[in-house]
């Protein structure tokens, strides 16, 4: 509502104005109608285009809706229209209606006013001019509305398309508008980013077809078109893109239809969330889920899968299934550490796979243990031909850090459908296998054969008995006495270990010989024997028997457990039991392998406290003068072999001479194991050899014949009779026992 400066005529009422000549037509239902309108007609004088605004001269009674002012306020100059216009909008209202009167055209503004409480009105005031015979501007007349709901709803509507407009911004996902032709309308932040761009303008109009991989445009298209057609795609799906640059990623994608007011489907959003790293760590995690990480082969899983694939036929064709293993991986590993049994592990995998065709299936078991799948089998010829094939190949040495790794290894092999069909009964078939060639020197191939199953069933009875046995504390110690050669006096006893079957037989150890290829059970078993030992030493303490010391055999598996040198000391102590009582034996196995200085501490912690140390079966192992030198040992057995043929000419004499010197001048006492006769006695007698064991002296016996009177006589008898017995052996016919010639060589 817009008045100019000048003079103002006489307010008039409104009823007057609107039956006044020259204002409106008479017309009281006009006048009716402009009353009721939600708004304010007016009218005010023009006297001067370049003037300013005054009041009103006629105002209808909306006016007071719209400011809290009355029309009488404005027709007495109680209230001014300009003093209403908010100040930041006046100069350009009287700006713009000036210049629609000039140019003799109507006006349409927007602008602030006003109200009486204090707070602005948003009116739309929609005018024009009226003009004289000489065409000057005498009145404007309009009408003003209030607009104040309609520019607070576009003010939230902007608000909330900025907000809009910045969470999208803000999205870490791709977002995009698609015209229904394919063509890129909007793209967010996350988009360009994804797609390899570095602004929008780069992707806007484009086809979004451009972006995917060529094996998804299909799916893409048809699933765009469903959005036209009104359908929303929640579920997501992935799609292969491509970037700007050709990098492929993968997305996972959600599409629905935008509509318009009308509900037409007028384009398509598309909500991509970047999945590549997803995807690759689920790979990978898929890959490690099935494969061995160190050697790349397959694992026990994936195997698994394939085996059950490859006897899932009719059995026409037949399949083959080896399993290997290496032969002295521990070994490797012990001596020269992981390092060497990792390199040996991956070359091991690399020759099976090369040895290997396509569609054959090798996997890593786990630790040393390999198998391979070779499918489509001619024939049992063949296949032998192939499992040579792999093990001539392993038998090549591997080089690792200078020293040549022992790489052999030994396989079982099985065949189906001629051995078994089940893939559970194939594999236990394999290990069957396997286990037989081990037994029968290692290196070798051996085939699955029905004869291997009933063993294999023998010894799993012998381990099962063996664990009864110790939980029904059915192990014995028995005892072989050792004697002084030069007089015949019993210098001690070696603990033998014996159990007591279920139909109350004593058992030898290699009834259950099975049993101590267990490495927990035969931990268990030396405990046991250790514990039994010490019962009947101190129970022969107790009585005050002269029995000297008992040997007990132990294994490297106890020397690898850190505390075992103190806690056998212990156990002496708190039985009250004095070292010089006890002595272990060990073979020459315990010295070999990784963690010798383990051993070697173990043993002189031992020596230390006065536990003498026998090193049994020398001779037929694999020490050296130098561990004999590094090691605290006290004593030496010979071997039984060594002893049996002494009358005999050859080599096993000469060994005999040569130990009894070489623990003679490295300050040892010499032991012979398995003196049969006299004249063995007599033999050793007069080589030096310090004690003598064996059936001569007497056979192993229970700890309770011990502790009986008729053996501590029958010792007495016997050790009275030696020196006559030695004597009359000791002529020179007896000391240089005649020697059997060799045979010469066909």
């Amino acid at each position: 509502m817009t008045l100019k400066d000048g003079g103002a005529p006489q307010p008039q009422p409104m009823s007057a104005l609107f039956s006044a000549p020259g204002a409106f037509e008479n017309d009281d239902h006009l006048a009716s109608l402009l009353q009721s309108l939600p708004g304010c007609a007016y009218r005010c004088p023009l006297p001067d285009p370049q003037g300013s605004l005054l009041v009103n001269e006629h105002v209808s009674d909306g006016i007071y809706a719209l400011t809290g002012y009355s029309a009488e306020d404005f027709w007495f100059g109680r209230s001014a229209w300009k003093n209403l216009v908010h100040p930041e909008d006046l100069a350009a209202v009287q700006r713009e209606v000036s210049a629609a009167v000039t140019a003799r055209r109507s006006f349409s503004l927007t602008y602030r006013v006003s109200h009486q409480t204090g707070r602005d009105v948003w009116v739309l005031d929609r005018g024009h001019a009226v003009y004289d015979e000489k065409g000057l501007p005498i009145w404007l007349e309009g009408f003003v509305s209030d607009i104040t709901d309609q520019k607070e709803t576009e003010a939230a509507l902007r608000d909330s398309e900025e907000q809009l407009r910045a969470m999208l911004d803000a999205q870490p996902e791709c977002v995009m508008v698609v015209s229904a032709g394919g063509r890129i309308v909007k793209v967010n932040p996350a988009g360009v980013a994804m797609l390899g761009c570095m602004s929008a303008a780069e992707i806007v109009g484009r086809n979004v077809l451009t972006f995917i991989d060529p094996d998804h445009q299909d799916a893409v298209r048809d699933l765009h078109v469903q959005c036209l057609d009104g359908a929303a795609h929640d579920k997501p799906y992935e799609v292969d893109i491509m970037e700007m640059g050709g990098k492929g990623r993968c997305a996972e994608v959600r599409l629905a239809p935008l509509k318009s007011s009308d509900g037409k489907v007028w384009a398509v959003l598309s909500v991509a969330r970047d999945i590549t790293d997803r995807k690759r760590a689920e790979e990978k995690m898929e890959w490690l889920a099935t494969h061995d990480p160190l050697t790349t082969l397959p694992n026990r899983a994936f195997f698994q899968q394939r085996l059950q694939l490859a006897t899932s036929g009719s059995g026409k064709r037949k399949a083959g299934l080896l399993i290997i293993d290496l032969d002295n991986f521990k070994q490797v590993n012990d001596t020269l550490g992981h390092d060497a049994g990792d390199a040996l592990l991956c070359e091991t995998a690399r020759r099976i796979r090369e040895c290997g065709r396509s569609g054959w299936t090798v996997a890593r078991l786990g630790g040393d243990e390999f198998a391979v799948i070779v499918p489509n089998v001619e024939s049992r010829e063949g296949f032998a031909a192939t499992v040579e094939t792999f093990l001539q190949r392993l038998r090549e040495p591997v080089s690792f850090g200078g020293k040549v790794l022992d790489s052999r290894a030994s396989i079982g092999a099985t065949l189906f459908p001629d051995d078994d069909r089940a893939p559970s009964d194939l594999l236990k078939n394999a290990d069957l296998a396997l286990y037989a060639a081990k037994a029968a020197g290692r290196g070798r191939a051996m085939h699955y054969l029905p004869a291997m199953r009933s063993e294999m069933q023998r010894r799993v009875m012998a381990i099962r008995q063996f664990k009864a046995a110790l939980d029904e504390d059915r192990v014995i110690a028995y005892y072989q006495p050792k004697i002084v050669l030069a007089d015949g006096a019993l210098l001690g006893f070696e603990a033998l270990l014996r159990w007591r079957g279920e139909d109350g037989q004593i058992q030898r150890p290699g009834s259950a010989a099975s049993a101590f290829e267990d490495a927990e059970l035969a931990a268990a078993i030396s405990d046991r024997m250790i514990g039994k030992v010490l019962d009947d030493i101190r129970s022969w303490l107790d009585r005050g028997l002269p029995f000297g010391h008992v040997a007990v055999n132990v294994s490297a598996l106890e020397f690898r457990q850190a505390d075992f040198a103190a806690r056998l000391l212990d156990t002496l102590s708190n039985r009250s039991i004095d070292p010089s009582h006890f002595q272990i034996e060990v073979t020459e196995t315990v010295f070999l392998g990784h963690g010798g200085e383990g051993v070697e501490q173990a043993l002189r912690t031992l020596s230390k406290a006065g536990v003498r140390i026998a090193l049994d079966d020398f001779g037929t192992g694999y020490a050296s003068l130098s561990h004999l030198k590094r090691f605290p040992v006290d004593i030496l057995k010979i071997d039984q072999t060594f002893i049996h043929d002494l009358a005999q000419e050859g080599e096993d004499a000469s060994i005999v001479r040569a130990v009894i010197m070489l623990g003679h001048n490295l300050g040892m006492k010499v032991v012979a194991e398995g003196v049969e006769d006299l004249r063995q006695a007599a033999y050793l007698q007069a080589q030096g050899c310090d004690i003598g064991q064996g059936y001569l002296f007497g056979t192993p016996i229970a700890g309770t014949e011990i502790s009986a009177d008729g053996f501590w006589d029958r010792m007495e008898r016997d050790r009275k009779r030696w020196p006559n017995i030695l004597s009359a052996l000791s002529s020179p016919a007896v000391v240089e026992l005649p020697r059997r010639a060799k045979a010469k060589p066909a």
